[in-house]
């Protein structure tokens, strides 16, 4: 996804007390797939689309990925996530997204293979200019490969609660209609 592709709004930038939370708890970040020059992230390696990297297309690397996507295609990116994290190119993907909990991705295969954590209140994020604005919608860490002491970490240092997806309730049966005679 090229810069100019995106909305205004796509450029925000992860607060700092949440990349210091993820450092605490996975490690130092190895990879950013869609990093930007105004990013607080510095990480050992990044992709960046104004030399014509595109994560979307790129192979990913490293033990930590961290990805803080542009929310307008915020599905591409997690699939994208998702896939790299199945074929082990990455250890261990933490992404940083708006919580679309109603969606087949969240369902079919969030539910099913990450970790996810539910943010407490609304993040503020910052723009290029510095200012800060909190989110208009709730977020969530979609984390793909973390053991339990990196989850027990990050829960220490973040606002907010793990879903439980061993705790999800299945669906009843409906019931075959009656006919009354």
């Amino acid at each position: 996804t090229k810069r100019t592709d995106l909305k205004e709004s796509d450029n925000r930038f992860t607060p700092s007390w949440f990349i210091c939370a993820v450092v605490y708890s996975f490690g130092r970040i190895c990879f950013d797939p869609c990093w930007h020059a105004a990013s607080l992230v510095r990480p050992v390696a990044f992709f960046d689309v104004r030399r014509g990297d595109d994560g979307l297309r790129d192979p990913w690397f490293g033990d930590l990925v961290f990805v803080n996507p542009p929310w307008s295609n915020q599905k591409r990116w997690l699939e994208r996530a998702h896939g790299q994290w199945l074929c082990g190119n990455v250890k261990t993907i933490v992404c940083l997204v708006p919580a679309r909990t109603d969606t087949d991705l969240f369902h079919n295969i969030l539910s099913r293979d990450a970790d996810i954590y539910f943010i407490k209140g609304r993040p503020k994020f910052f723009q290029e200019n510095g200012k800060s604005e909190s989110t208009s919608v709730s977020t969530m860490a979609v984390i793909f490969g973390a053991t339990d002491k990196q989850k027990k970490r990050f829960g220490e240092k973040v606002p907010g609660l793990w879903w439980q997806s061993h705790l999800r309730s299945s669906a009843p049966a409906m019931p075959t209609p009656v006919q009354i005679p």
